[in-house]
């Protein structure tokens, strides 16, 4: 089987100013072609752009019933563990014991129903309800602070300094899909004002990374790549995948460090696609890092770093946890 994939880069990027009605599918793009590759034998060595590799072994008590990861923050040195079955779990990384956890699944005070997102700021953990259509916030011991009721569905979120971005399920031409409020739930603006299927299944749902001042945005229907930053909402690329089949795959995760772009789709294989903006060159296939017995699934970035959570339920419960370091 052999796969080809394209990114799209904004050869000039265009500011947007702050308009709710603001939409930028219409830009021009210049287009970048990868070579194909055969998943059989196509490896990609990002060694070079590693500073080091961490592995962490993060054991999970008995009186917890855990699955696959959702979601994953970082808050000083504590890792914070969204998990399918509604748990948060919090571990310390330089000990990689457990500080802390909550099933707060419900209907009541600082309960939610259908937890899809997790993030944090300085001092606080925010878990997005999309069913309770609600952000719930927690300290960092996981007590309950506050709530904020909203009034559409949402995915996916982020925070910001003066309030949270939002990934909207129900846009359409008075909402756009990227809402922000304020922290008490205001709408302070919208962007891409247009309908979407939503009967179409997400190909992700980890749409925001927060990048130090600036909030990196993949629109999983569209596979564009979008730029928050200090109320400026910027088209900067944008993904396009297809299989030996011509059907367009859409990517599952896509993280920013520095200038380079690494993109991961699921097709047969979970494949990687990595575009280095300094050099304009883009690389395609699976990431082959020195000493890592896990595969390389990020799923949250804090600044240079992306973490990857992989459960082992073999021996004792248990979480791997790999944390790369890019220089």
């Amino acid at each position: 089987m052999r796969y080809s994939i394209c990114i799209f880069v904004i050869g000039v990027m265009t500011m947007f100013s702050c308009v709710s009605t603001g939409s930028v599918e219409g830009n021009s793009a210049v287009e970048i072609k990868v070579d194909t590759f055969s998943e059989q034998k196509e490896f990609i060595k990002i060694g070079n752009m590693l500073a080091k590799v961490d592995s962490f072994t993060l054991t999970i008590p008995d009186s917890i019933i855990s699955y696959s990861v959702e979601d994953a923050c970082i808050l000083d040195d504590n890792i914070y563990i969204l998990d399918q079955a509604k748990n948060i779990i919090a571990f310390n990384l330089t000990t990689e014991k457990l500080i802390c956890s909550i099933n707060a699944t419900g209907k009541g005070h600082g309960e939610y129903l259908t937890p899809m997102a997790i993030t944090s700021d300085q001092h606080n953990i925010y878990i997005l309800d999309m069913a309770g259509m609600a952000i719930l916030s927690y300290d960092k011991n996981l007590k309950f602070k506050k709530k904020i009721n909203l009034s559409f569905p949402c995915i996916d979120f982020e925070k910001l300094e003066f309030g949270f971005l939002l990934y909207n399920l129900n846009a359409n031409n008075d909402l756009g899909k990227i809402v922000i409020i304020d922290n008490e739930g205001k709408k302070s603006n919208d962007f891409l004002r247009y309908p979407v299927d939503i009967k179409k299944s997400l190909s992700t749902k980890h749409i925001f990374q927060k990048l130090g001042e600036f909030v990196c945005i993949i629109d999983p229907y569209t596979s564009a790549i979008y730029k928050y930053d200090d109320n400026i909402f910027e088209h900067i690329a944008s993904l396009t995948f297809k299989n030996e089949e011509n059907k367009e795959v859409k990517p599952i995760s896509v993280f920013m460090i520095n200038n380079v772009i690494i993109a991961q789709y699921l097709s047969k294989f979970v494949m990687t696609s990595i575009y280095d903006n300094n050099s304009g060159k883009s690389y395609s296939g699976f990431v082959k890092i020195s000493g890592s017995h896990y595969g390389f699934m990020p799923i949250t970035q804090n600044g240079k770093c992306l973490y990857g959570i992989y459960p082992d339920l073999t021996e004792g419960v248990s979480y791997h946890l790999i944390r790369y370091h890019f220089r």
